[in-house]
Order: C-alpha cells, then structure tokens, then sequence
C-alpha cells in the first residue's frame, strides 16, 4: 500500500518464482530419505533399499512432517525475498537505487556489472525481437521446429557479436581514461518523513 503499485501484479509474478525456484526445487525434501522424520502419508514401498550416489533410498518411501514443514517454509522464504525485490523494482528508480548501494559501500565494479547487465539483457531483447519479427514478416513459416532451431542459431549469433562490441566500446572507454570508478548523480539529503519512515522501520526491526 505505501508503494503504490498494483499489488496482484506483484504477487503474481512472485508466486510464480517462488513456485518454480522455491516449491519446484526444494519438492523433494518432503521425502524420509532426505529429511528424516516422523511419517504422515506412505507414497511408494519398493522391493528392497539401495544407494543412489551418496543418497540411501530406503524401502518405505514417504513423506515427513519435518520435510514438509522445511519445504514450506523454504518456499515462503523465496516467495518473500522475490516479493521484496519485485517491490523494490517497481518503486525505486534505478539510479537511486545504484547512488544507494554506493552509499552503503558496494564496490564500484560490482555496481557497473549490474548496470551494464540491466542495459544489455535490455538491448538484446529488443534486438532479438526485432530479428525474429522482420524474418516473420519475410519468410513463411513451415514448421515450428525450424522455426525454434532458427531462433536459437540467430541468439547465438547475436549474442557472440554483441559480447565483441561490448569488449570493442570497453577497450575504447579504457583508452578515453576510464578506471573503473561509477560516479552517480549526486542525491538530496533525505526529508523529514523519510528519516521518520526508517525510523520507524529500524524500531520494528530491533522489535521483531
């Protein structure tokens, strides 16, 4: 509500993470041969036991109330951290979000890989998209699977081609005195009610 943005956008695309990168790839802590515990529901009885690399499956396999409880509480966990970034992403303008990270200490280089990350997965969607709209406006389509292998070809291209211009305009900036440093707008000092807000949130902080 403080941020003002469409909340059921943000929960949708949160959810959506935590659903593939939390519950996705954590589903099977649920199960005794990788949290042990006490049983709630019998999935699979197998022959005998055996070794698979460095995991014991046993023969009863099934799933546990410590492992279901990890694996909840794993997911709410990426759910809110994917939730916090898709907040702060949507609120918080780009510059003073990076003029923040310098203030707080970040090295400089690790703030230009993330400023030159953002512009050139931008610029390379966009040119990716273009390509495949003029090669759909010129050539008829035959078959999805063509059209899948020609796409995939011509990502790989561009994205050789756009690694060597990169390095090209890198050596050109390192020759024009460039030295690694990102210097950033130089921002205002916070209002009353911002220095209220942290307030506020430091006092909830030290509370929880």
């Amino acid at each position: 509500m403080l941020s003002k943005i469409n909340f059921f956008s943000v929960f949708k695309k949160s959810f959506f993470i935590s659903l593939i990168f939390g519950f996705g790839f954590s589903f099977f802590a649920i199960f005794n041969f990788i949290t042990p515990g006490k049983e709630i529901f019998l999935v699979y009885k197998l022959k005998s036991s055996f070794s698979f690399f460095s995991i014991y499956i046993p023969q009863d396999i099934y799933i546990t109330l410590e492992g279901l409880g990890a694996w909840i509480r794993f997911g709410l966990r990426v759910f809110n951290f994917a939730t916090l970034s898709m907040i702060i992403v949507h609120s918080v303008e780009l510059t003073k979000f990076f003029s923040s990270l310098k203030f707080i200490g970040i090295p400089d280089f690790i703030i230009l890989i993330f400023i030159l990350c953002l512009k050139y997965i931008v610029i390379l969607s966009y040119v990716i998209e273009e390509t495949y709209m003029a090669r759909k406006s010129r050539v008829i389509i035959t078959s999805m699977r063509s059209e899948r292998q020609w796409l995939v070809s011509k990502i790989a291209f561009i994205f050789i081609k756009a690694m060597e211009r990169y390095e090209d305009i890198f050596d050109a900036m390192i020759a024009r005195g460039f030295r690694g440093k990102v210097i950033m707008e130089k921002q205002k000092l916070p209002l009353m009610n911002e220095w209220i807000f942290l307030l506020f949130c430091f006092m909830f902080y030290i509370l929880i």
